[in-house]
């Protein structure tokens, strides 16, 4: 029989899909037995093909999704959102990955300087967490995993939303990055040789520094990637290097050639939402006009109207009168109420003798 047939007749006679026993895979306690294909304890390797042959394909990026991970079976919990994260921490053949000096905005206010990797690779925004500590930015609950090559998951446990920009400041954008204890060693991982290379010098660039390894505490995404491009490139004669124009300055790219390398490491990761986030979000949708909204414009009369006469207390809405606010206060009762009775008196012991002729 070939794999197809021993998958059939394993389904047909309910035996377990792991040791082809007579028991369901979920009472199977050979839990240590595993596909010799593909590592999956989920199935034995005489109906691997069966098993893979079912999977549905896709697009090129679904099939290397598949690929990375081969035997992800289901148990009836919903898809979450998933999102691809990519790069090179040791680039073979020295390409140069696009960095620039941003400045990103801390708790109080300030400016720091740091190294950016600009990817587009990359759907979110990812900051290390010494960096974002080193900030004192407020930390936001979040749970996503990072899933890499042969099934390694980083856990993100946080998120923090602040403001970056440029040296000149025309560029601001507010930003949400994801927390991750660590990104990438240096880029590029060696110092590169650009002696031979004739970089114009009448130029900014984004980093002047750009062929030192150094530290990449941040990652700016797919998010806002177009948005810094501003379209001029300059072609570096002789080689296969470009210096493109950003709102940072121009950053540089292409590769080097062949060259020895010490390492050609490669690091890649899929950012999987949690559906209790996604749950979150749909709450936060529920809560507008009931949560205090700190971009509330307090120009517009109509949301400042809204906000002072609009309450919400155990799940019941208020709703003020629109009372006169600039009355004036009456006088005070009481005292003139005591005043009429002894001005009365006064007036009986000032007029006796006529109340007695009377």
């Amino acid at each position: 029989m070939n794999a197809h047939e021993r998958f059939d007749y394993v389904k047909k006679h309910q035996l377990c899909f792991r040791c082809l026993s007579k028991h369901l895979i979920s009472d199977c306690s050979k839990a240590f037995l595993k596909c010799k294909f593909c590592e999956c304890n989920s199935h034995n390797s005489l109906i691997h093909d069966a098993k893979v042959s079912q999977r549905k394909k896709g697009n090129d990026l679904e099939s290397n999704l598949e690929a990375l991970n081969p035997c992800n079976d289901s148990k009836g919990s919903p898809p979450e959102d998933v999102s691809f994260f990519s790069g090179n921490k040791t680039p073979k053949n020295n390409v140069l990955l696009s960095t620039a000096k941003i400045r990103i905005k801390n708790q109080d206010g300030k400016w720091i300087e740091v190294i950016s990797l600009l990817d587009n690779g990359s759907q979110r925004n990812i900051i290390r967490a010494d960096l974002a500590k080193l900030l004192k930015l407020k930390k936001h609950a979040y749970k996503a995993n990072l899933v890499g090559l042969k099934n390694s998951v980083v856990n993100v446990n946080g998120k923090v939303i602040t403001q970056i920009s440029n040296d000149e400041g025309t560029f601001t954008k507010n930003l949400e990055f994801l927390i991750l204890p660590e990104i990438a060693g240096k880029t590029p991982p060696e110092k590169i040789d650009i002696s031979h290379l004739n970089l114009p010098i009448n130029i900014k660039y984004a980093n002047s520094k750009f062929y030192v390894p150094q530290e990449i505490p941040i990652i700016l995404g797919g998010e806002t990637f177009y948005e810094l491009f501003l379209g001029n490139q300059i072609r570096v004669p002789g080689s296969t290097v470009s210096l493109i124009e950003t709102v940072f300055g121009f950053v540089a790219t292409g590769c080097l050639g062949d060259r020895e390398q010490t390492s050609d490491d490669s690091f890649c990761y899929f950012v999987r939402d949690s559906i209790d986030d996604e749950l979150n979000q749909f709450w936060r949708l529920e809560t507008i006009g009931i949560l205090p909204d700190n971009d509330l414009d307090e120009k517009d009369l109509a949301l400042s109207h809204f906000k002072n006469s609009v309450t919400y207390e155990n799940g019941i809405y208020s709703v003020g009168l629109p009372w006169k606010r600039d009355y004036s206060e009456l006088s005070n009762n009481l005292a003139i109420a005591r005043g009429r009775p002894e001005s009365f008196n006064q007036k009986i012991f000032e007029k006796s003798r006529t109340f007695l002729r009377l």
